[in-house]
């Protein structure tokens, strides 16, 4: 092929271009996800790619992205809500304030942290000795029960 273009007096690159039509198709791939969006609210990316290739339309999770920002729009999800308080309810001072422990299992600090997973939330629970930085307890669960907790307390 390189003879013939030089023979042809035009050069390699400039025989293998090949106009990009993707504004053409990226008009209509947005007004199917527009149409989209206004009947399911929820869809991301990837099922975006999926319900695309049924309309015809064959492109990867990055392009879908940049489109879904060209159209302003995102998916619509519940965000976890681990932490929420209650404002009618009484706030627990913390009574440790200040106060200088001499010896281990004078006070202890409890702290439950939320780790995400692919598939949702595990919890973590940790008891820790404030004097002497021991664990003296800790535990994992997949929900918020005050039963687990009560027994890691205990």
């Amino acid at each position: 092929m390189a003879d013939q273009c030089r023979i042809a007096a035009v050069s390699r690159s400039s025989f293998y271009y090949r106009k990009d039509t993707l504004q053409s198709t990226s008009d209509e791939v947005m007004k199917v996800m527009y149409k989209l969006y206004t009947q399911d609210c929820t869809l991301d990316t990837r099922r975006y790619v999926e319900t695309l290739k049924d309309f015809g339309f064959q492109m990867g999770r990055d392009r879908v992205r940049a489109l879904m920002r060209k159209l302003n729009i995102c998916a619509v999800y519940r965000k976890p809500r681990t932490t929420g308080i209650d404002p009618t309810t009484y706030k627990i001072p913390y009574l440790l304030r200040g106060y200088k422990t001499e010896r281990p299992n004078e006070g202890w600090s409890i702290d439950m942290s939320y780790i995400p997973m692919r598939h949702g939330f595990m919890y973590l629970f940790a008891i820790i000795d404030v004097h002497s930085r021991y664990l003296v307890s800790w535990g994992h669960s997949n929900s918020m029960e005050s039963g687990w907790v009560v027994k890691l307390i205990k």
